[in-house]
């Protein structure tokens, strides 16, 4: 899919886990497209080669989870760690849930 770049989305009714951090970054002004995109031009062999690329493709490159991944810990970007523990409670399901 062709997105325009920077500032590209695909449709809101579509997406990924990473189009969820997108959005909301891009909700306070932070282009994670542009900036991605930017970092991986100038530093490419620093992200993940899982895709065979020669280069970078700003038409999926922020969307991909290992390289946002990567892109983060470049910047020192984390979330702090929660304060408290989560509780994951065990839930019966049948097919289909």
């Amino acid at each position: 899919m062709q997105l325009t770049y920077p500032g590209g989305d695909v449709p809101q009714e579509r997406g990924v886990c990473s189009d969820v951090v997108i959005r909301a970054l891009r909700s306070q002004k932070v282009d994670l497209q542009k900036l991605v995109h930017e970092d991986m031009a100038e530093e490419f062999a620093e992200y993940p080669q899982k895709w065979q690329l020669k280069r970078p493709d700003s038409n999926i490159d922020h969307r991909r989870v290992p390289n946002l991944e990567t892109w983060f810990s470049r910047h020192d970007k984390h979330a702090p760690p929660a304060r408290t523990p989560v509780i994951i409670k065990r839930a019966i399901l049948s097919p289909g849930d």
